[in-house]
């Protein structure tokens, strides 16, 4: 199960892939396509479930989505 985590900014999604990799998650930085309304926008795709994700990036990064 993997996790796909939509960011404000490369910057953030930079910061985001950095402090999971530290916990071990493999990771991967792609533009947002398409379903943003903030503009442009960075996803960091992760090998593992949401919820572990999302307790790492809290209050690290601002998380504009997640699918």
């Amino acid at each position: 199960m993997g996790c796909n985590i939509e960011l404000e900014s490369i910057t953030s999604a930079i910061k985001a892939r950095d402090l999971l990799k530290r916990k071990n998650f493999k990771v991967q930085i792609e533009k947002t396509v398409k379903g943003t309304k903030k503009g442009c926008s960075y996803s960091v795709i992760t090998n593992k479930d949401c919820n572990s994700a999302l307790k790492i990036l809290d209050g690290n990064v601002k998380i504009i989505g997640i699918s």
